[in-house]
């Protein structure tokens, strides 16, 4: 089974329709095993939250989306303390922010690549 850290911005487009969705979901219906920091679901719900705020979703969409990814079966979540410290060096080195580095610190510890929508961390790395 193929193993993958994915980040917030990847799991989105499972659960809103919007710009790669049919890549993202093509993606995870090889059923991957995936890694995510706990970030993971309050980084999703918030940008649930921004959609709703903007009016690009509503309120009950945005509920329904965020319990459709905490049903999914094949995400391991790990916690942020132990890569915390790796996260903050690698937000210095590559001018991400430690946010972004924790998935990035996660992928290296988990020997597993990083999937990711989100365009300036890409630019980052």
């Amino acid at each position: 089974m193929s193993r993958f850290v994915v980040d917030a911005c990847v799991a989105i487009k499972w659960v809103v329709a919007e710009e790669h969705s049919v890549a993202a979901l093509r993606f995870a219906q090889n059923d991957p095993a995936m890694h995510v920091p706990e970030l993971f679901f309050p980084e999703a719900g918030n940008v649930l939250w921004k959609k709703v705020v903007r009016r690009q979703l509503d309120a009950e969409d945005a509920r329904l989306a965020l319990a459709a990814l905490l049903a999914l079966k094949n995400i391991e979540s790990h916690a942020m303390q132990s890569l915390a410290q790796h996260a903050i060096e690698l937000g210095l080195q590559l001018g991400c922010s430690v946010y972004d580095g924790v998935y990035l610190a996660l992928a290296v510890r988990e020997d597993c690549p990083l999937v990711t929508a989100d365009r300036k961390f890409f630019n980052a790395l």
